[in-house]
């Protein structure tokens, strides 16, 4: 072979050689682990991501990050062990199988805060940036072991267990929903509680186990529950209180009351969907805000129908609490009834 034949033949070596090295590198590049702050940001493509497992997903902004789990189906990722912020976690999904094993928090809880990476598609989910179709994950590093919840043996403890993660059983004593997602309040021989959550399937007079952790929102003491266990229906519901307007305080929270010889005033409608407030006004002058949101089924049209400014009546619900103002949250299954007494002067 010539010298200029061989010549050639190594130009065009070179020449493929210099076609084929950028797309090795990119692929071996692309095999190197991202952090979740370069997934979320360039959300496309196939990766593999290195991060904590930080909780559970159950939409774009909210995600459940104390143990005991209830959703198997995904896990959230972030760069940091202790990250709260949802915008920084990426929901990676599990689709039955080996991935859902392996990782999820329900069956494996000693997997929260374990480093891990996770190999699948980056595309949305949970309508923001997230990962879909996991096909491998390596766990880099061992997780914590959960916290394990107090069992508690009345809701007056429970009250007095702010920032805590107990369990404790008692009545419900409302629908679901009429103040937020499926909130209700509960009720034992004790006390009284609100309880917050976004899944529910309770009824008045079912008797629950709650595992969850206790806070306070806009001054009103609720329960937060990561499980809820009904463990009979159809029971009593605790006995209504008969209370004046400042019975309606601090020591009667969550619970079942009710104000009687009470004069409607001030009444107002207090939003465009039928939510209404007004003041209960007692003849020795004591009086206690009463709220009905419409969400309980109950709008002002419909009330306005009945009742009316000055009326002289009884009105029960449950004693409740914003901000530093006490009231009395109505239910529509329990109508007011008109006073057969007459209106003071």
């Amino acid at each position: 072979m010539s010298k200029h034949a061989f010549g050639k033949i190594l130009l065009s070596l070179v020449l493929v050689l210099s076609a084929a090295l950028p797309y090795f590198a990119t692929s071996a590049t692309a095999a190197e682990p991202i952090s979740v702050a370069e997934a979320i940001a360039n959300n496309s493509g196939t990766a593999t991501v290195k991060g904590y497992i930080v909780g559970v997903a159950s939409s774009k902004t909210n995600y459940d990050q104390e143990a005991p789990f209830t959703s198997a189906t995904n896990v959230g990722l972030a760069d940091s062990a202790d990250e709260t912020d949802p915008t920084k976690i990426l929901p990676v999904q599990l689709p039955s199988g080996s991935i859902r094993a392996g990782l999820n928090l329900v069956d494996n809880p000693s997997n929260f805060k374990a480093q891990v990476t996770i190999t699948g598609s980056l595309e949305a989910y949970f309508q923001t940036a997230g990962l879909k179709s996991p096909t491998a994950f390596t766990i880099l590093a061992p997780g914590e072991a959960p916290p394990t919840a107090t069992v508690v043996d009345s809701l007056a403890k429970a009250r007095t267990m702010n920032g805590e993660l107990i369990q404790v059983d008692a009545t419900v004593t409302t629908g679901t929903g009429f103040w937020g997602g499926k909130a209700f309040y509960i009720q034992d021989n004790t006390a009284g509680m609100f309880v917050y959550t976004s899944s529910a399937t309770v009824a008045p007079g079912d008797t629950v186990r709650l595992t969850g952790t206790v806070s306070e929102y806009s001054g009103e003491l609720q329960l937060q529950p990561n499980t809820i266990e009904v463990l009979s229906s159809g029971n009593p519901l605790p006995e209504m209180q008969t209370v004046t307007p400042a019975g309606v305080n601090e020591d009667t929270q969550g619970e079942r009351v009710e104000v009687q010889n009470v004069t409607i005033t001030d009444l107002q409608s207090v939003n465009s969907y039928g939510t209404f407030e007004f003041s209960a006004v007692a003849e020795n002058g004591e009086a206690v805000t009463i709220r009905n949101d419409n969400r309980n089924g109950l709008s002002f049209e419909q009330f306005t129908k009945q009742y009316k400014e000055g009326d002289l009546v009884h009105v029960s619900g449950i004693a409740s609490k914003f901000s530093d103002s006490y009231q009395v949250k109505h239910l529509a299954s329990k109508v007011l009834t008109l006073s057969t007494n007459q209106p003071f002067t």
